[in-house]
């Protein structure tokens, strides 16, 4: 296990990963000064306390619940689509695979300070143009990177390395796919990458309609927030977000607010792949 401030370098983990000669690496969501409280608890629970050790977690969706979407905070320019229950990650996976920009707010809040697939942007990464307009509208310096969430039984296929549960970890992109991720790859070939598990509730499901339908396991993952602004929490607060920065729709629980400019993707069953 790596913490401390210093285990926020993502290249430095990479590093480690690869060359430290160690079998694996843990490094926490939060390995800085807001991980110690999980940590004292940990040793409460285990030292003191004498239970049983926690199972490796591979998702830190340890906050609060976003809240309902009331239909009366849809805000102008947008529609509901309500309901959507098990129908709700084809549907967001044809937006995504049409390269629309789907804010994405599912489940309890991430602790640490990446956005994990619960409070998150979400994009096509086949496209450098997607980069460029995601940097337009979260008001980003263009160097730099976005990150991908891989599935983790296919990220293997597509970097040098596994990843990590918590995109604490810069990994190479394996050469002959870098042309079919631009919007994820870094200059230099890297990308810092989060590898989703099964058990993970926020984007499982979600990446492997995407797959399904595109053939890329793997999507542009980014914190859903505006510049200068921590990570949103509730389900208000993503509404206000996504209309301020036009995101083409917006997924809440099991209902998806779509812009009006944007055709429901449940009138067709064109294939992307």
């Amino acid at each position: 296990m790596f913490s401390g401030g210093c285990a926020l370098n993502s290249h430095l983990n990479g590093q480690l990963a690869a060359d430290s000669g160690f079998d694996t690496l843990f490094v926490a969501p939060a390995p800085h000064d807001a991980g110690t409280a999980v940590g004292a608890a940990l040793y409460g629970w285990h030292y003191q306390l004498g239970q049983e050790r926690l199972p490796v977690p591979t998702d830190a969706a340890w906050g609060p619940h976003p809240g309902v979407l009331p239909a009366a905070v849809v805000p102008p320019g947008y529609r509901a689509l309500t309901d959507l229950g098990p129908g709700l990650a084809p549907t967001v996976a044809a937006l995504l695979a049409e390269h629309h920009i789907v804010g994405w707010v599912q489940g309890q809040l991430e602790f640490g300070p990446r956005a994990l697939g619960h409070r998150s942007i979400l994009a096509h990464p086949g496209h450098a143009a997607t980069r460029d307009r995601l940097n337009a509208i979260k008001k980003r310096a263009s160097y730099r990177p976005f990150a991908p969430a891989v599935l983790a039984e296919h990220a293997p296929e597509w970097f040098v390395s596994a990843g990590d549960p918590f995109m604490n970890r810069v990994a190479r992109v394996r050469r002959c796919r870098t042309n079919r991720i631009a919007a994820v790859t870094h200059h230099d070939g890297t990308a810092r990458v989060q590898s989703v598990a099964f058990e993970h509730q926020g984007l499982h499901k979600l990446l492997e309609q995407f797959h399904d339908r595109t053939g890329l396991p793997l999507l542009l993952n980014t914190s859903f927030n505006r510049k200068g602004t921590p990570i949103l929490r509730t389900a208000e607060q993503a509404v206000v977000a996504a209309a301020d920065l036009s995101l083409d729709a917006l997924a809440v629980g099991d209902t998806l607010l779509l812009a009006d400019h944007v055709p429901d993707p449940r009138a067709t069953t064109l294939r992307t792949r």
